[in-house]
């Protein structure tokens, strides 16, 4: 009861807070408020086999939730402070398991099935602005509004997810709004860093120009994939991210697109599929062989192109 009591309470705190907002160019506060809830059905279906980790052949429905309240203020000049406290539950279909492409792309950030609250976002920004191109920008979810220069250097310290700000689709990127699906939200192969979650401890910088930007992520790993404990051993459980953008202008109509390339390498102790191979060809136990000095890293791109606007 209380926790129905809460979902309805944070909307009308939402509209009872952005009614009483200064509406200066300078946002100095703002409250959003988001709330989804997918419901997904499968049929029965025939199936040779069916093992620990399979999509399960009987018929199925299955639901999620996941309900923020997303707020930033401005403390001083260039420094903002945001804060996200979240309530999620539900499940996806079989538990999330038995397909690689995962059709409810929310149910990442759901841990039990029984729905919990807890701190999503807690992270503080300081930007360093220089040159007299300005532009406005408007009043978003984790994003005050107001004059911001085009040439700028951000540091943001604190708890967020990764694809908060890389690897960012402007059609396709958001569950919550877009497509659903798992594989739609950023490059499949990406294994960002994130608790059960999906989010992360961390630290990054982004140089900002006119047309381009460079952002650079040093993060945190979980004691084991997507868990819940952070590894304390910073200097040798970590990740990297690094990401380079490029704005441009295509045709005479200057339709806008943008062109995104992602780099990444992830340390901790991880499993060897080529020891674990060795020590046992019929039976390989890949958790047997973690050891930390392992590492994982790839490449993205990401394209977005507006063809009539």
């Amino acid at each position: 009861m209380k926790k129905f009591l809460l979902l309805i309470a944070l909307p009308l705190l939402v509209t009872v807070c952005a009614a009483a907002q200064d509406t200066t160019k300078n946002q100095p506060f703002n409250l959003h408020f988001q709330q989804t809830v997918i419901t997904q059905f499968k049929p029965s279906f025939s199936a040779p086999y069916t093992g620990t980790n399979s999509l399960l052949p009987g018929g199925e429905t299955q639901s999620s939730i996941t309900t923020t309240l997303f707020g930033g203020a401005r403390l001083w000049k260039g420094m903002e402070a945001y804060f996200n406290p979240e309530l999620s539950g539900g499940s996806g279909l079989s538990k999330t398991l038995g397909i690689a492409g995962f059709p409810n792309g929310e149910t990442f950030r759901v841990g039990t099935t029984e729905p919990k609250i807890y701190i999503a976002r807690l992270y503080f920004t300081q930007n360093f602005e220089w040159g007299n191109d300005k532009e406005y920008v408007a009043d978003e979810v984790n994003q005050l509004a107001g004059l911001k220069s085009k040439r700028y250097l951000k540091v943001t310290v604190g708890k967020f997810g990764m694809a908060d700000f890389f690897d960012i689709n402007e059609f396709s990127h958001d569950p919550r709004s877009q497509f659903m699906n798992w594989s739609l939200m950023d490059n499949a192969a990406w294994d960002y860093p994130a608790n059960t979650r999906g989010y992360v401890l961390g630290a990054m910088a982004e140089l900002g120009q006119p047309n381009w930007a460079l952002r650079f992520a040093y993060t945190l790993t979980t004691t084991t994939a997507n868990g819940s404990i952070w590894d304390q051993r910073i200097s040798r459980p970590n990740t990297q991210t690094l990401e380079y953008e490029r704005r441009y202008t295509l045709g005479s109509s200057e339709q806008k697109g943008t062109l995104r390339l992602l780099g990444y390498r992830n340390n901790g102790k991880m499993g060897s599929y080529r020891l674990a191979l060795n020590q046992n060809p019929s039976a390989p136990d890949v958790d047997a062989t973690q050891a930390y000095g392992r590492h994982k890293y790839g490449f993205g791109i990401n394209a977005d192109q507006y063809l009539t606007k």
